[in-house]
């Protein structure tokens, strides 16, 4: 198959025109909207409508249940935690389950004392305890009945050690810096 340039440039110009109509389009139906719900119908440009129609194929619908449902414990989210929990094997189920719990832990922590468990040096080892007594609350509260095992102690020691810092973030863009100057380098020599 052979393509000539203006042939191409013929083609590609028709689908600018072609999105820049339906921009227009959608400026008009977007305008309208903002004016029925007594918004300003200039607060969205057209500008803004085009770099969302040039990525509108990457949009995507997912539905996940309410902020509110995940903190009601509902008998439908006592029995996911549960099952999750006593199904849990290293083998052959790996489920986040201590992540999400020691995760609630650190939010309920940090709704009861207003910092991050584990900000400061001399408090490490207190805020862990207080983190493990909400997750045994928490485990309570869900009607799990065993012990907090081996693997949740692990993830509020390590939640705890971060003390709320995002380390992670830092070290990725670290190395990202780090492996960039290693390629300059190398392609130097």
């Amino acid at each position: 198959m052979k393509a000539e340039s203006g042939t191409y440039v013929v083609l590609q110009n028709l689908y600018r025109d072609c999105a820049r109509r339906d921009a227009l389009l959608v400026l008009e139906n977007t305008k309208a909207i903002l004016t029925a719900l007594g918004r300003d119908p200039e607060s969205i440009t057209l500008d803004e409508i085009t770099l969302f129609s040039k990525h509108a194929n990457f949009v995507r619908k997912i539905d996940y249940r309410p902020l509110a449902a995940e903190y009601a414990a509902d008998d439908h989210h006592k029995r996911a935690v549960t099952m999750a929990q006593e199904s849990y094997n290293p083998e052959w189920n790996r489920t986040a389950i201590h992540d999400y719990v020691a995760l609630r832990a650190w939010q309920e922590f940090y709704d009861r004392h207003g910092r991050p468990a584990g900000d400061e040096d001399a408090t490490l080892e207190a805020d862990a305890a207080e983190m493990q007594k909400i997750v045994d609350e928490y485990w309570k509260e869900v009607g799990y009945d065993g012990d907090l095992d081996e693997n949740s102690q692990h993830m509020i020691g390590e939640i705890v050690r971060a003390g709320g810092g995002e380390l992670h973030v830092i070290a990725s863009l670290a190395g990202g810096i780090v492996a960039q100057e290693i390629v300059k380098v190398s392609w130097i020599e």
